[in-house]
C-alpha cells in the first residue's frame, strides 16, 4: 500500500547466506552451493571475508573490544568482495548490480545499517552517524522511498 502520498518502504532485496562462525573461525554457511548456478559463486569471498574478520582482523580493527562481534566494517568488506567477484565472473544478477550501485554511490554502510543491522553492527551505528548523517538520509530517499 501507498498510503497518503502513494510512497513505497522497502530495502533492496539481497539473499545474503546465513554464515556462522564458531569461536575458532570455522563458517558454516546455509548457502547451497550449485557449481550451474553463477549467482552462488560471487557468495565464496564473503565467506572467506567473514572468516577473516573472526580469526584476525576483528582483534587488528578493535583493539578495545575483548570478543569479537559481527561488524559495520566487516559486512561492508564482506559485500565489497561479492560485488568484485560478482564483476569479475560477469555475474549478470541484479542483486548484485543493485549492491554495486549502492557501493558506487558510497551508501553501502547505509544500507548495512539500515537493512541489515544485527546486534553487533548496530553497536557501530551512532560512530557511524556521527559523520554520516547525510549518507543514511540520502540512503532513505534514493531506496526506501520509491513512487
Amino acid at each position: 500500500m501507498g498510503g497518503r502520498y502513494g510512497a513505497k518502504l522497502g530495502h533492496p532485496k539481497l539473499d545474503i547466506p546465513d554464515v556462522s562462525l564458531d569461536s575458532n573461525g570455522k563458517a558454516t554457511t546455509d548457502a547451497a552451493k550449485d557449481a550451474n548456478d553463477p549467482t552462488s559463486g560471487p557468495w565464496d569471498p564473503y565467506i572467506a571475508t567473514r572468516k577473516s574478520w573472526r580469526k584476525e582482523k576483528f582483534a587488528k580493527a578493535f583493539p578495545k573490544e575483548s570478543e569479537y562481534r559481527h561488524s559495520l566494517q566487516e559486512e561492508a568488506e564482506a559485500l565489497r568482495s561479492v560485488v568484485k567477484a560478482s564483476e569479475a565472473s560477469k555475474t549478470a544478477n541484479p542483486q548484485f548490480q543493485a549492491l554495486a550501485k549502492i557501493d558506487a554511490e558510497g551508501l553501502l554502510e547505509a544500507f548495512i545499517l539500515m537493512a541489515l543491522a544485527d546486534k553487533g553492527i548496530a553497536a557501530d551505528h551512532p560512530e557511524f552517524l556521527k559523520t554520516n548523517r547525510p549518507k543514511l538520509r540520502q540512503y532513505v530517499s534514493s531506496y526506501v522511498i520509491s513512487k
